[in-house]
């Protein structure tokens, strides 16, 4: 009797072990941040997980050694994790997830469990469900990327947990003074050279701002602008080295910044072929530069469609011609 008592015992214990937690439980304690910090008393408990709940896992290392953190892409990846995990609790507070950071030198037992050799990792766990057996340990996972590029790319990461978790939220990358004064001394250069040199040439300012405003309506209207704004599409989307992808792959699809590119790529081919067709009524010209400037059109025209045949291939390679 006293046997048999000890066995139900033990496949009593043995059934609490891999029980689900209810998402109230107290070592589901979350920061400011919407983040679980994982520790060595609360880790037996949450790594069973909550029914219906993805499990997001960050696993870092904040140690110092000489002054300089043993792994620099943990510390400047864990902002990253916090403001995209605040994100998904403003923006979508019934979404069922949750967000974990676990310091390697805290849990023990998690690197053993999980056979650690290396960090940092992001890995995401689907929802587990009530009566099947749970654990970090063995459940299949799906791993972020991490690269010197991408631990600073919050769109990036926000992308991947939006389309993991099927949530949708909107962040906004930090503002880079490199970045600003790039385009700020682009866009002054293009202001100063219409301003000096355009403006001057132009006899009726209010037809060719007509002519200007019609250009921009027309623009707006042909170029995808609506769809990216209707499906929210990014206008800057990067890839896992951190540099700017221009064109997506396929033609049913496409980002922000694709739309302006192909845009204007059509203006300067529609313009060269225009110019070659009224050159020939400059008068201001003679033929022999006429010929050379048609030739230069010719040239850039060619060069152009080129251009524009290698970009289509990225999103058709099979296009033959």
């Amino acid at each position: 009797m006293i046997l048999q008592f000890i066995v139900w015992a033990f496949i009593l214990c043995s059934q609490l072990t891999h029980a689900l937690i209810e998402p109230n439980h107290p070592a589901l304690q979350r920061d400011e941040t919407n983040v679980i910090t994982v520790t060595e008393d609360n880790y037996p408990f949450i790594s069973q997980g909550v029914d219906g709940y993805y499990n997001i896992l960050f696993l870092t290392m904040r140690s110092k050694r000489d002054n300089n953190y043993d792994c620099q892409i943990c510390i400047d990846f864990e902002p990253v994790y916090k403001k995209v995990a605040t994100a998904v609790k403003q923006q979508a507070p019934r979404a069922k997830v949750l967000f974990y950071i676990a310091d390697v030198h805290d849990v023990p037992s998690l690197v053993k469990d999980l056979k650690l050799t290396n960090v940092p990792h992001v890995v995401g766990y689907t929802p587990p469900k009530d009566g099947e057996k749970f654990s970090w340990a063995e459940a299949s996972f799906y791993h972020y990327q991490l690269s010197n590029q991408s631990v600073q790319d919050i769109l990036h990461f926000g992308n991947f947990i939006g389309k993991f978790v099927q949530v949708y939220i909107q962040l906004e990358e930090d503002f880079s003074i490199v970045e600003f004064i790039s385009y700020f001394s682009f866009f002054i250069g293009i202001f100063l050279f219409f301003k000096k040199v355009v403006l001057p040439n132009i006899t009726n300012r209010w037809k060719f701002g007509m002519f200007v405003l019609s250009l921009f309506i027309i623009f707006m209207s042909i170029t995808g602008y609506k769809f990216t704004e209707m499906n929210s599409i990014p206008l800057l989307a990067r890839d896992e080295h951190g540099k700017i992808m221009y064109f997506s792959g396929g033609s049913s699809w496409q980002f922000g910044i694709e739309i302006f590119t192909v845009s204007a790529m059509y203006i300067v081919m529609g313009l060269c072929t225009l110019l070659l067709i009224w050159i020939n009524n400059w008068s201001f010209l003679d033929d022999g530069k006429k010929s050379i400037f048609s030739v230069a059109l010719a040239l850039a025209l060619f060069s152009m469609f080129n251009y524009y045949l290698s970009c289509y291939h990225i999103k058709e390679p099979g296009y033959p011609y």
